[in-house]
């Protein structure tokens, strides 16, 4: 369930080996918790999680208080060694054959407004039954919900990752999965429950202890119960929002031209829901409630193609009222930091092919119908006179000019370079105070852009003239997609944690404003998890979770680990901005650090913590 920065959330994560999913029960009677507005778990049908060893609970075992076995903050050594319980670092990825020797981290250093993820592994040889998960000890007003992590099996992989999560039975963790029942584990499963909180600005500083029991039979006989303790250090910095970069994932939402690749089907039974019907709208809010609840404040959005378009003679009328509404949802959601218009342009051919851009004009019925153009063509230009003088419009009237950025295209390059500028100065001639903003693979057009978005390896390349651009005023922005690989950091499924995370850190080392990713979620099948990587250019293979860093499910959206872990590295750098603000030294220092370069990175997960107390702790 996704969490709000008023709220507090545990996210507990438990990771199987072996059987068929199923479910566990969360119980807490003492602490006022968010797991009380979920709903026993829904399978997400269609789609069903890769296979991780939790079994349906169908005859779970009653208790027996006279076989309550507890251990308070030691390694699980229960019913003669059966089953293991630790706390192991969020940052590691838990594959099933993680050794049960794993080191332990019991205690972390947080700030106020802070999400804190907390993850527990437990081992168990034998089968356990009705486990239940108890929170307690938790005070002041932090609440929290438990998930499970759920795999993902990729059947082809990157051949271009350095270092990456190689699980024996290729099986990835990554879904995080919404659970309030019982959980049954298979024999000899590796189970992660990643618990997770948000310490709200209000908290006090200083240690607060939580406590979390697990509880269950094991075999259908002997039950057990162990309490494990976890510490929270709470520093005096906090979090605020005037510090966040700008952070965008393309939403990808059903619009009047977008054929096949619709997506609301997947959370809608696999039935596409009828274009602005009240169902659509829903889904679409629930969209943007969840977005909230991760953070993102930037959402593209395409007022072109949500248009209704209509003729009173030879002369075109826009209707935006459909744009409006879909504004105005992710409005009242608080999604809105800025609004990225959809791309007015394509290729009609290869990567450097010279763009098109989209119109309307009137067909031979007198209907308004989609064309591509030359950025000469009479009908084009018409079209955007008037087209960008009802969004000018719309845009002033709603106090939105100022958070409006326009795309023009995707990724230009030098082959194709002089046609962007052409359809650049088709929009600059009707709306010349409108802003831009582009992912880039070329210099040619980057001065032109109002935020130029260079992918992290073209940025590496030209680093002298990007940061030239930036020491003259220009606000730079890095964006990823199936590229980099290498040592690169990125989102991908089989990459280490901490190649997410550092993505936000890279951003204050340079003096970069914002990342942007092509997709938020944009699956390709019916079964998204069971992924294959894709072949691409020079033989490489577009890695699984490119596309999407969320799940499906009837009537929502799942988060995942990838997702989180990218909420921890946006929150990483508000609290360098604060620390840059008041002792830029030191935060030079930790900055270069954890960042050495734009592809080499801290890899040690303790020393990239010892690093994050050091800025946490030196926040007045």
């Amino acid at each position: 369930m996704p969490y709000n920065k008023s709220r507090a959330v545990i996210i507990i994560v438990l990771v199987a080996m072996v059987a068929a999913i199923g479910c566990y029960s969360v119980t807490n009677n003492n602490v006022k918790s968010l797991v009380k507005d979920t709903v026993q778990e829904e399978k997400p049908q269609p789609f069903l999680a890769a296979n991780d060893g939790v079994v349906a609970d169908k005859n779970p075992a009653e208790k027996n208080a006279k076989n309550d076995i507890v251990a308070k903050n030691s390694e699980a050594k229960l019913a003669d060694n059966n089953v293991t319980i630790k706390s192991i670092d969020p940052l590691i990825k838990v594959t099933h054959d993680l050794p049960s020797s794993s080191t332990e981290t019991n205690s972390y250093d947080v700030a106020r407004n802070d999400d804190v993820n907390v993850q527990f592994v437990i081992w168990n040889n034998e089968p356990v039954s009705n486990l239940n998960v108890t929170v307690g000890n938790i005070a002041g007003n932090i609440e929290y919900a438990i998930k499970r992590v759920g795999y993902v099996s990729i059947k082809q992989k990157a051949n271009a990752i350095d270092n990456p999560v190689n699980p024996s039975d290729g099986k990835y963790p990554d879904p995080l999965i919404d659970v309030t029942s019982s959980l049954n584990l298979a024999q000899n499963s590796v189970t992660p429950i990643w618990v997770s909180l948000h310490i709200p600005s209000t908290a006090s500083t200083g240690t607060l202890s939580i406590s979390v029991k697990f509880s269950g039979g094991l075999a259908g006989k002997q039950q057990f119960s162990e309490e494990k303790n976890i510490t929270l250090n709470i520093h005096n910095a906090i979090i605020s929002s005037a510090n966040y970069p700008w952070y965008a994932n393309w939403l990808f939402i059903d619009i009047p031209t977008m054929g096949s690749t619709k997506k609301l089907k997947f959370l809608n039974n696999n039935n596409d829901p009828t274009l602005f019907s009240d169902s659509y709208w829903k889904l679409t809010n629930d969209i943007a409630s969840f977005m909230h609840n991760e953070d993102q404040n930037v959402i593209m959005i395409d007022p072109a193609k949500l248009a209704s378009y209509s003729y009173q003679g030879d002369n075109l009328v826009v209707d935006l009222s459909a744009f409006d509404k879909m504004v105005d949802i992710f409005q009242k959601n608080g999604v809105i930091g800025r609004i990225e218009g959809a791309h007015f342009c394509g290729r009609p051919g290869g990567w450097g092919t010279k763009y098109v851009l989209h119109y309307v004009k009137k067909d031979a019925n007198g209907n308004a119908v989609f064309a591509d153009g030359d950025p000469d063509d009479p009908g084009v230009q018409q079209y955007y006179k008037v087209f960008l003088a009802a969004l000018t419009n719309y845009l002033k009237k709603k106090n939105l000019f100022n958070k409006y950025y326009q795309h023009i295209a995707d990724e230009p390059v030098d082959g194709n370079a002089a046609s962007y500028l052409a359809a650049l100065d088709v929009v600059n001639k009707f709306a010349p105070r409108i802003k831009t903003l582009d992912a880039i693979q070329t210099t040619k057009v980057a001065s032109a852009i109002t935020v130029p978005v260079p992918q992290l390896d073209f940025f590496a390349k030209n680093l002298d003239y990007f940061k030239n651009l930036i020491s003259s005023g220009k606000e730079v922005w890095i964006y990823t997609s199936w590229l980099p690989q290498g040592t690169f950091g990125n989102r991908f499924i089989e990459q280490q944690a901490l190649q997410h995370r550092l993505l936000f850190w890279i951003l204050a080392k340079y003096n970069l404003k914002g990342v942007l990713s092509w997709g938020f979620n944009y699956w390709e099948n019916t079964d998204v998890y069971n992924q294959s990587g894709k072949p691409e250019s020079g033989n490489r293979i577009k890695p699984a979770g490119d596309g999407y860093l969320v799940y499906p499910k009837n009537g929502g959206l799942m988060s995942s680990i990838r997702m989180e872990t990218l909420k921890d590295g946006f929150e990483d750098y508000a609290l360098l901005q604060k620390l840059e603000q008041q002792n830029p030294q030191l935060a030079n220092k930790l900055i270069n650090q954890v960042v050495q370069n734009t592809d080499h990175y801290i890899t040690n997960v303790s020393d990239f913590r010892n690093i994050q107390k050091q800025l946490i702790d030196n926040i007045k």
